[in-house]
């Protein structure tokens, strides 16, 4: 089950990821251009060799080789990874607006404010249904309040998702036994 969510929350990182401003490394920039003019025979009239033994000066012409055309191929308009993944972006695109928000706020790296509040507001709701029915304070709720944006904000920073309990304490502002009594489940 983990490899299966491992596998999608890779694809929606790729799906997601912009491709268009890759850009080419070293070797990648020279691939296909045809050397232009060489330098490989200069303009030296005489040249030594040896024959026989005996060492001749010949003449020698300049070679020089001019390129009439460049062989680049045009960039495709779609990136092959852009293509191969397209399904994926749509289907994230179909998804409701907090399940869609959620994908491209921490796997596509959409980080606007729009996706934070449409993430925190399905988060603030379901957490209201699961405490529905017991006594919870308004400063324990201003507090849930707080942890539920701060989990949505710090979630891209760590994906893993695992805190140590006096550090979740310390982030919303509560001492540690009171996190053990009343926030930890």
């Amino acid at each position: 089950m983990e490899h299966d969510l491992q596998y999608l929350r890779d694809m929606a990182t790729i799906a997601m990821t912009d491709h268009s401003s890759r850009t080419k490394g070293q070797l990648e920039a020279f691939e296909g251009f045809v050397l232009g003019n060489t330098t490989r025979y200069p303009r030296k009239k005489p040249r030594d060799i040896t024959v026989n033994g005996r060492k001749v000066s010949r003449e020698t012409e300049a070679v020089s080789c001019w390129s009439t055309h460049y062989s680049v191929l045009p960039m495709p308009p779609i990136d092959r990874v852009d293509y191969q993944n397209c399904s994926w972006r749509r289907a994230i695109m179909e998804l409701d607006e907090a399940e869609q928000s959620w994908l491209l706020y921490c796997y596509g790296k959409e980080l606007k404010f729009s996706h934070q509040t449409a993430i925190t507001a399905y988060v603030w709701s379901e957490m209201q249904e699961r405490i529905k029915g017991r006594r919870v304070s308004k400063k324990v709720k201003e507090r849930l309040r707080a942890l539920v944006w701060l989990a949505v904000q710090d979630y891209t920073m760590n994906k893993d998702g695992y805190y140590y309990q006096s550090e979740l304490a310390e982030l919303v502002g509560v001492t540690a036994k009171n996190w053990n009594n009343n926030y930890k489940n």
